[in-house]
């Protein structure tokens, strides 16, 4: 029954986008120069706004954005972001009254089995030919369509295309986190297959992924620069097939002043961001759980997703645990003060991740970083000099370097905590613009 209703939703999905109306809805006037003396346009693209959606990827494009425009880089900057704002068309791309440059589209979820929706060509195109951009970076693409990609060369040959990857979202339908489905036990998954992924959805034709994979290569050849910032979401492209220009780019952070550490005994775990099945925050309280001495705690910030059986897990767990205290949601004025009364992030992921803005912020708190010993998190980690990593999903191996800690502490120096800050990766991107026009 399970698998029916999965089914006819995906066939409702494929059915929407196949009948509904071709758009044209771009609204109002965009006021370009388009003279031949103007500077070099570059439009980003994300797949959401950062005040409809407060995600890292959000967070830190939205930052970026406002910091390059400032710079004199020789480019004007444009933003186009996702909203899904219900007293608008579906389809509309419209201007900010308030703020220059800045547009939105407001477009529902997007099909993640497919990645295509050719309806939304038109209006993507009328809006791409007005701006005329010389460089358009997609900083993500769900919701969007990849005909995108092709869409932009049709209109402008010249143009250049840079997409960053900050998942594997173009590998992996299961919302591009490289880990298995309840049907396969969320398993990680070390390997893109056609049988891997039917596996994984069995209720969907075995087509549905072959003609995802086609389209990805497809359209991602029209794609001029690849970046990431983590090596190990790369190689997992490469491995998949795609033969593009791959370029590694760590994210720059604004770096936020810190508080000296308040003093303490005890040993003061920390564990900061989304509470979600993929964050293995249930195998952080199991270890906890195993840990008597009374000298280690526990302190939880987040926000809980929808997901409300994993949820209720959590707080069940938290009830019954001595050493755990749960704070709830947090914003980022507070993190001096919170890392100021913690000695160590755990960060214990149960996907591989790519590259978690949280270690990040503990780096630039100078604190210590234990973590999974999986993809971007691990790549994060100089093992004994800015953290430690513990096997996945192991709360015994977890708790015994816990306990290690506690022992161990003191032995971090300040100068293995190292951070991007943003000033450097605008002049790096600038670079990159450059270069590649």
């Amino acid at each position: 029954m399970l698998l029916v209703f999965y089914r006819a939703r995906y066939l409702l999905r494929c059915l929407r986008e196949i009948y509904f109306p071709t758009l044209r809805q771009v609204k109002g006037n965009l006021d370009l120069d388009l003279s031949e003396k103007r500077n070099k346009r570059v439009l980003m693209i994300v797949h959401n706004d950062f005040f409809n959606a407060k995600g890292g990827v959000e967070s830190y494009v939205l930052n970026l954005y406002n910091r390059i425009g400032k710079s004199k880089g020789g480019f004007d900057f444009y933003y186009l972001a996702r909203v899904n704002n219900k007293n608008k068309k579906y389809g509309e791309i419209y201007k900010d009254k308030n703020k220059n440059n800045v547009f939105y589209i407001n477009l529902s979820d997007g099909n993640i089995y497919s990645l295509v929706n050719q309806k939304l060509d038109n209006l993507f195109s009328e809006f791409i030919f007005k701006l005329q951009p010389d460089i358009v970076h997609f900083q993500h693409y769900i919701h969007f369509s990849l005909t995108w990609f092709r869409v932009i060369k049709k209109i402008l040959p010249k143009t250049k295309i840079i997409v960053t990857l900050h998942e594997f979202l173009g590998i992996c339908p299961n919302s591009g986190q490289m880990i298995k489905t309840k049907w396969q036990g969320f398993k990680l998954c070390d390997n893109s297959t056609v049988e891997n992924c039917k596996n994984c959805f069995p209720y969907l034709p075995k087509d549905v992924f072959e003609r995802r994979n086609i389209n990805v290569r497809k359209y991602f050849k029209y794609i001029d620069l690849i970046t990431a910032p983590s090596n190990f979401v790369l190689e997992r492209y490469k491995s998949f097939g795609l033969k593009n220009k791959m370029l590694y780019s760590e994210n720059g952070q604004e770096i936020f002043r810190t508080l000296p550490k308040i003093k303490s005994e005890k040993l003061r775990l920390l564990y900061l961001g989304q509470i979600n099945k993929f964050k293995g925050l249930d195998v952080l309280l199991e270890s906890m759980n195993k840990i008597s001495n009374k000298e280690v705690k526990l302190s939880v910030y987040g926000k809980f997703q929808n997901d409300k059986n994993y949820n209720n897990k959590i707080l069940k767990m938290v009830d019954k645990l001595q050493n755990v205290n749960f704070y709830g949601v947090y914003n980022r004025n507070q993190l001096p003060e919170i890392f100021s009364k913690h000695d160590v992030l755990v960060v214990p992921s149960i996907w591989w991740e790519n590259s978690p803005m949280v270690i990040q912020e503990s780096f630039m708190a100078k604190t210590p970083v234990l973590c999974s010993n999986i993809g971007g998190m691990k790549e994060k980690i100089i093992d004994g000099k800015n953290g430690w990593y513990f096997k996945v999903g192991d709360s015994n191996d977890l708790s015994e370097k816990i306990n290690y800690f506690f022992e161990n502490i003191g032995i971090f120096n300040n100068e293995n905590f190292k951070v991007k800050n943003i000033k450097e990766d605008i002049k790096n991107l600038l670079k990159i613009y450059k270069d590649i026009v």
